[in-house]
């Protein structure tokens, strides 16, 4: 059983997509609701909207290979001025990567990389990021502090 990073949720949701790219977008649309349901900013809840989608992209399109079928499940809550979302899945685990080398010409638009900042910008926007697989299942944990 996964055990929150934040003691005490006293709010807790928890919804289940398929591993199919067009279910992010629903999966994005719903954080955001419930974020605006707990009077979040507007900057919050873009960030873990980001944060949700960014992660759910990478376990469909690293874990599970785009291969659609898979149930990922998303888990909400919120409890002592802090937010939790876990995403948890059976697909591959991610393995350990180093932090993206921002080399890139500011001159040139199109030498910006597309990909490979996922990771790198959860870890920088969420005040504690966890993961971790047992059991053949793994979990993303993510917390963001909702005081100013």
């Amino acid at each position: 059983m996964l055990q929150p990073l934040i003691p005490n949720v006293t709010h807790q949701i928890e919804f289940r997509i398929d591993s199919n790219l067009d279910d992010v977008a629903l999966a994005g649309v719903s954080v955001r609701a419930l974020c605006n349901h707990f009077e979040m900013s507007g900057d919050v809840a873009y960030q873990v909207e980001l944060c949700v989608v960014e992660m759910l992209n990478n376990v469909i399109e690293h874990g599970y290979k785009f291969q659609k079928g898979h149930t990922i499940k998303v888990r909400f809550g919120v409890g002592q001025g802090r937010l939790e979302v876990t995403i948890i899945d059976e697909a591959e685990p991610m393995g350990e990567r180093n932090e993206p080398r921002l080399c890139y010409d500011i001159e040139n638009i199109e030498s910006i990389p597309e990909n490979g900042y996922g990771r790198y910008l959860v870890n920088q926007i969420m005040d504690q990021v966890d993961y971790r697989s047992d059991r053949g299942a793994n979990y993303l944990s993510m917390v963001k502090s909702l005081s100013s």
